[in-house]
């Protein structure tokens, strides 16, 4: 007598798909090395060295996901984005950076738009396990953001910068509960205006970080029993030194956990 399986049982065992990784990368060596880490987390990989095999590849194969080298040898990546973007069978792909550059200016603003988040180089396995899998989430819930933003809980110092008569004399506290190497949500006992420019100081365990940064939103938390409400705040990085962002991308690789 032959048995035979419900469609419910056959479709238990059915595999999934491997989501499709494009990684661009010019270095050899690199690119096979994370190409290993990715396989290992169970991605299925598509690689390219330059930014006219991406756009190639990138079209024929449909990737979940691109990885994208700003330093390539036939061009500059920023460039490759907008062409992503630009064409039709390649403009709903997300795109993550993943450079050792320190994007600001114009560029940032562009890429911003672009991306969907940063890895930065070099990169260990766990923060690029744990990048790959927030990146792909943030494209399933269709919520764009440049920066992965991880969980935290550290004391944070700000004073507002401006003229003598509206800049702040003494830093004031506040805690951080989420952090990205783009900025972090600082949380405060009351609401700082939009667009205000801030000295900032975070004591961590690994020095201290000072950096300038702008309100991008302000919005209160629900009130407390007693009535007094607290105010979150994006905070976006304008100016940091290469000491104190080295600081911040140790303190997220090794101590923050994924924010939701």
């Amino acid at each position: 007598m032959i048995r035979r399986e419900s469609s419910a049982a056959k479709e238990r065992t059915i595999p999934l798909p491997l989501q499709k990784i494009l990684l661009v990368e010019d270095d050899a060596p690199l690119r096979l090395a994370l190409r290993q880490l990715l396989e290992r987390g169970r991605y299925a990989v598509l690689e390219a060295a330059n930014g006219s095999e991406a756009l190639s590849v990138a079209e024929k194969h449909q990737p979940n996901l691109i990885l994208l080298d700003l330093k390539l040898p036939d061009g500059d990546g920023l460039r490759v984005a907008q062409e992503l973007k630009r064409r039709a069978k390649t403009s709903k792909i997300p795109i993550a950076l993943l450079t050792g550059e320190w994007v600001h200016g114009p560029r940032a603003e562009i890429l911003g738009r672009i991306c969907v988040g940063t890895i930065p180089k070099p990169v260990t396995a766990q923060r690029l396990e744990r990048d790959i899998g927030i990146l792909l989430n943030m494209r399933q819930r269709r919520s764009p953001r440049r920066y992965p933003r991880y969980s935290v809980e550290i004391p944070g110092w700000y004073r507002v910068r401006g003229p003598d008569e509206a800049a702040d004399a003494e830093f004031r506290l506040g805690m951080v509960r989420t952090i990205s190497e783009g900025g972090f949500m600082l949380e405060l006992a009351s609401g700082v205006e939009e667009e205000t420019f801030l000295d900032l100081r975070l004591m961590i365990a690994t020095g201290e970080i000072t950096a300038t940064g702008r309100v991008v939103y302000s919005r209160p938390l629900e009130d407390e029993a007693d009535g007094n409400g607290t105010f979150e705040h994006g905070i976006q990085l304008v100016h940091i030194g290469p000491q104190e962002l080295a600081f911040l991308k140790r303190l997220i690789g090794e101590t923050a956990s994924p924010a939701s």
